[in-house]
């Protein structure tokens, strides 16, 4: 699986469990510390567009600035396809994989971008479905996927606006390579 293949696996799966979210669902609690479903949802749509416009030349502090908006006023579905259809267009140009980006960590390539953005997917469509009750499988291609390439991001806890890193979870229990992503993300699955 290629970073773009993963993006579309994980932008499938949140796609999936957003579908499933009812009204009396946007205040339920999440996994993410202070975050309820509605933040978390709106969090990963604006991160569409938010990765999709900085790999296009937008600057470090519109991507910052950026994290405040409130995207779904617009409706939670037409909000994810819009900001979703224009991270994968982003990515998908000729040298954006290899274009140096100004992230709110420092400047890194696209790729690497691009794998942040896949990794916060995978863990925040485990946050979606935990919230909602929901089927909390993923691709296991994808979780291996999200796994390998952890490392490779090198951002420190809470960095780079996003605040779903917490330390990791307690237990050395062998696990799934879903399990092990979450426990490095804080959770316990």
């Amino acid at each position: 699986m290629n970073v773009l293949e993963a993006l579309s696996a994980a932008d499938r799966g949140f796609d999936r469990r957003l579908r499933e979210v009812g009204e009396a669902d946007w205040h339920r609690p999440t996994p993410c510390t202070d975050w309820d479903t509605y933040r978390l949802v709106n969090h990963v749509v604006i991160g569409g567009g938010r990765y999709g416009r900085l790999v296009r030349g937008g600057t470090r502090d519109d991507f910052l600035a950026e994290r405040q908006i409130d995207a779904l006023v617009i409706g939670a579905l037409p909000a994810w396809e819009e900001n979703r259809a224009l991270c994968a267009a982003a990515f998908a140009e000729p040298g954006a994989l290899e274009r140096v980006v100004p992230f709110s960590t420092g400047d890194i390539p696209g790729r690497i971008l691009l794998q942040i953005r896949v990794v916060e997917v995978v863990v925040h469509t485990w946050d979606l479905a935990r919230s909602l009750g929901l089927d909390e499988a993923c691709d296991p291609e994808l979780a291996a996927f999200a796994l390998r390439v952890w490392p490779e991001n090198a951002l420190p806890l809470g960095a780079g606006g996003v605040p779903f890193f917490e330390p990791p979870a307690p237990g050395d229990a062998p696990g799934s390579d879903l399990e092990t992503l979450l426990r490095l993300a804080g959770r316990t699955p």
